[in-house]
């Protein structure tokens, strides 16, 4: 029996040298609510008084991470980020068995290129719905990943941007590019690594544009999963009144498969 294996590898090799600038940062964050107190935590109506949502994070949570850049001329960086989600009321880990839980990649940042990431990273339609589906995160456009807050009556949007594998992407390659007109472009595409090739693949497409105090954005998705199709779309934005902001979208999804079939 022959396996023949076809990769591509990208490596982040950060060394100083006399023709390149390197640089890491090592960030945290720690978001703890002591005390909380939470009514009607059961079906029997109890209350609870305690740290934090139920032993969760109340607002973002607590993370830590490090990431970089080297600099190889020609508007060129190799980039790389890994970030790790804890609970600080208890030091367990938010996603047991995973350290790097809420990103793993590795990539180019280039000034014709745009932004081209591989490895575990947001969803490209997370991030393009994250400036009017999150009322705490960026009013404008970014190519860096959009944060979404816990306590949210808008999060469930953030579900019709998921991958096959959550709200985030395995195996996945992404492109991000901010044009200086305001316009903003990106792609990504996640491989299955399955025997059948498009099972738990999935790919999505977005755009918008960053117009001031207006900001405008809109997905869609394709999720091949356990012998389901799903489509979604959404598209939105925001306007800012001085120190006031708006936030508007909608939102579709449709399923099809043998479920979807019987149904």
């Amino acid at each position: 029996m022959k396996t023949r294996h076809i990769a591509f590898a990208a490596a982040a090799l950060l060394a100083g040298s006399a023709h390149a600038q390197s640089s890491v940062q090592l960030y945290w964050l720690l978001d703890l609510s002591v005390p909380s107190y939470i009514t009607h935590a059961d079906d029997a109506g109890n209350h609870v008084v305690g740290m934090g949502n139920g032993g969760e994070p109340w607002f973002s949570g607590s993370r830590w991470g490090v990431q970089g850049a080297e600099d190889i001329g020609s508007g060129s960086k190799i980039i790389f980020r890994l970030e790790s989600e804890y609970r600080v009321s208890d030091g367990q880990m938010e996603d047991p068995g995973q350290i790097f839980d809420r990103y793993a990649w590795v990539g180019l940042q280039d000034n014709m290129l745009g932004k081209i990431t591989v490895g575990f990273q947001n969803t490209i339609a997370r991030d393009a719905a994250a400036i009017y589906g999150d009322p705490y995160g960026s009013a404008h456009l970014r190519t860096e990943e959009g944060g979404w807050t816990n306590s949210n009556n808008f999060k469930q949007l953030i579900f019709y941007s998921a991958s096959a594998t959550g709200t985030r992407s395995s195996n996945s390659v992404a492109w991000k590019k901010l044009f200086g007109n305001g316009l903003y472009l990106s792609a990504g595409y996640a491989f299955g690594n399955t025997t059948t090739f498009p099972t738990q693949s999935n790919y999505q497409v977005a755009a918008g544009y960053n117009g001031g105090a207006f900001n405008l954005s809109g997905f869609y998705n394709h999720t091949n999963h356990l012998g389901y199709t799903d489509q979604a779309y959404s598209f939105g934005g925001n306007y800012t009144f001085d120190i006031v902001r708006f936030n508007a979208g909608r939102s579709a999804r449709r399923t099809r498969g043998r479920a979807a079939r019987r149904s």
